[in-house]
């Protein structure tokens, strides 16, 4: 994996500086794959759409997503740091994507509701099609 993100150089992965640190460092950037962006981006945007559909009482499932996101990121970055080892972000962003989706559709009394969430077809893309 390390190999992969260090020595590749294509448009899937996006680059920065990485926080100052007093340990040497092999490579001076953090990398975060295409993949790490993209899949939970997909996943955040069907919160989304279940929030317009399901339309929650209590908790937003976007905002609940996005914050998701946001901690999921914080705790691979802190585990990269502390183990001084790259971490695959999607280990730490998935658990955090879909344990918080449910445990807000838990809140929300919409467990069965999201788990079974399908998004209906438009009347456009209907006429469309026939």
């Amino acid at each position: 994996m390390m190999t992969v993100a260090t020595k590749v150089e294509a448009p899937v992965k996006f680059i920065f500086p990485a926080p100052p640190s007093d340990a040497p460092r092999d490579y001076e950037f953090s990398v975060l794959g295409l993949g790490d962006v993209v899949i939970p981006g997909l996943f955040v945007s069907l919160m989304a759409k279940a929030d317009e559909i399901l339309q929650p009482k209590t908790i937003s499932y976007f905002s609940v997503a996005v914050v998701a996101y946001a901690i999921g990121l914080a705790a691979c970055f802190t585990a990269n740091e502390i183990y001084h080892n790259g971490q695959p972000a999607l280990l730490y962003l998935n658990p955090a994507l879909v344990g918080s989706s449910l445990l807000t559709a838990n809140i929300n009394g919409q467990v069965k509701e999201l788990w079974e969430f399908k998004e209906e077809e438009e009347e456009e893309d209907k006429e469309k099609i026939a």
